[in-house]
């Protein structure tokens, strides 16, 4: 911001300069007359002028009348500083066009706030860049002057062909153009930037002479979001701007909220997808092969990253373990739990071959720390490879199936058993059942995921629908069974993904 002082008295002007040298971005002009203050004032155009009235030459009346009747200057206000009280000496000030009347000595500081205040308006617009189209430039100089005044950045043009190629140039936040303009005039202007996909929600301010109504609709119709009538008061001009100008930085404001929360979102996704990564430690990288039974699996998280995991393991003794469990809830907070509940089960799967032992130690483990309404179902069965048995413990879990093809038939087969991590081992107890196998069988495990698939009626698949769907499949394959079942739930849901984590392990019995 500029201030022009204009005193013959080196001291009034160290003592002035002294006063409002601490504005921050402030920078200080010096004249000693009236007549170079005049010429000061032309050439630099600064934002504010003080002006002592007794002054050879020229004194600082007569010099604020001549400013004021520069067209460059006419809105830059000047302070009268006198040691001349009195309401004559106001009043002829205020005639010549002085914006305020300050009488020496003056308290401290009075000057320093009047001009920073003045300098908090006059950057009203400092971030907008406005386009100016008028073929009279007369008419240019005046709206560029006002537009100057309060911090704006002004590029003009002489026509709507000439302000095209600024538009193309520039970065254009507001238009204030001219009705009538040899070439291309106001109403084509409009037109252009309307149909223009980049720019088409520039505001634009129409000036006109003409005030019939066919006209005013003419103009917004064509696009423009105001009118003016010429002629017009430079109060007129900045209300109307100001108004376009703050729906502008709402729309800012709201673009920069948008591409935060954008930002955020998409670091949400790489963390996820960086935890899904890292999920996928829980799960095999591949099952284990056996030559008297074909294992499979299929997984799909809810989100990037569930509550649902599964292991399938060799054990001592011609045995393996297999596990799947579910903790209650999707996303982050249950894949958290689902690190630690996977971490605790393997501290103790090889430390028995008794599926309700592991599952105790397990729950003990947990108890106390889960958070509050949280818990797991598991289902952990030791499959014996010789006796074509399985030992196992449901703690909480749907109800595991036997598939046997040769007669079609689907059977559950489960244990009692509460969830795991509500309540202590000694009180919470976990029955262990053993199941014999017949050659060709399959076991499916499952969370219940499964049988909570809803159709569009809101029907859910539910345990029937489960067992009628394996009936009418049963001589596929295991792998083969769970993919079937797997596009079949989509089908059923209507949906390419699920309401819930999905979690199938299956085991195939040799022949």
């Amino acid at each position: 911001m500029k201030v022009l002082i204009v005193d013959d008295s080196l001291t009034a002007r160290m003592v002035l300069r002294k006063e409002v040298e601490s504005i921050p971005g402030i920078e200080i002009l010096e004249a000693n007359c009236g007549n170079e203050g005049m010429q000061k004032a032309k050439k630099h155009l600064p934002q504010v002028i003080t002006m002592d009235i007794n002054m050879p030459d020229m004194d600082g009346i007569e010099a604020t009348a001549q400013i004021r009747n520069l067209p460059e200057c006419h809105d830059i206000p000047v302070v009268i500083i006198t040691g001349h009280a009195g309401e004559t000496f106001s009043q002829r000030a205020f005639a010549a066009g002085a914006a305020e009347f300050m009488v020496k000595p003056f308290p401290s500081g009075r000057l320093r706030d009047y001009v920073a205040e003045l300098a908090v308006k006059q950057q009203a617009l400092s971030d907008m860049t406005v386009l100016v189209v008028d073929d009279a430039m007369i008419v240019r100089t005046l709206v560029t002057r006002i537009l100057i005044s309060q911090g704006a950045k002004v590029i003009t043009a002489f026509n709507g062909l000439d302000a095209i190629q600024k538009m193309i140039q520039n970065e254009i936040h507001l238009i204030v153009t001219d009705y009538t303009m040899p070439r291309l005039g106001g109403i084509g202007l409009c037109e252009y930037v309307r149909n223009n996909k980049q720019r088409y929600d520039i505001p634009i301010i129409m000036l006109t002479a003409r005030e019939e109504p066919d006209v005013v609709l003419e103009v917004l119709r064509a696009g423009a979001d105001d009118y003016l009538t010429k002629p017009f008061s430079r109060e007129e001009l900045l209300a109307r701007i100001n108004n376009h100008a703050r729906s502008i930085r709402f729309n800012w404001q709201l673009q920069g909220e948008l591409e935060e929360r954008t930002r955020r979102e998409q670091k949400i996704l790489q963390e996820l997808d960086q935890a899904r990564v890292t999920q996928q430690v829980l799960l095999p990288k591949s099952l284990p092969e056996f030559p008297q039974i074909t294992l499979a699996a299929k997984y799909q998280p809810m989100d990037q990253i569930g509550g649902d995991f599964y292991n399938v393991f060799p054990l001592e003794s011609n045995k393996c373990g297999l596990m799947v469990a579910d903790v209650t809830g999707h996303g982050v907070s249950a894949a958290l739990i689902s690190f630690m509940v996977s971490g605790l089960f393997r501290n103790h799967q090889n430390s028995s071959d008794s599926s309700a032992k592991v599952i105790g130690l397990t729950n003990q483990a947990l108890v106390g720390n889960l958070p509050l309404g949280n818990f797991v179902t598991v289902f952990y069965g030791v499959y014996d490879l010789e006796n074509k048995t399985i030992t196992y413990t449901t703690a909480g879990h749907p109800p595991a199936l036997v598939i046997r093809p040769a007669s079609q038939e689907v059977f559950s087969i489960k244990s009692n058993g509460i969830v795991v991590g509500v309540m202590p081992s000694a009180v919470a107890e976990f029955e262990e059942k053993t199941f014999h196998f017949c050659p060709g069988d399959k076991l499916l495990v499952y969370t219940d995921g499964i049988i909570e698939l809803q159709n569009k009626e809101g029907e859910m698949l539910k345990m029937q629908g489960l067992t009628d769907f394996l009936q009418e499949h049963a001589h596929l394959p295991i792998q083969a069974l769970l993919d079937a079942l797997f596009d079949f739930g989509k089908v059923y849901s209507n949906r390419e993904g699920f309401n819930d984590d999905i979690t199938m392990v299956g085991l195939e019995v040799g022949a």
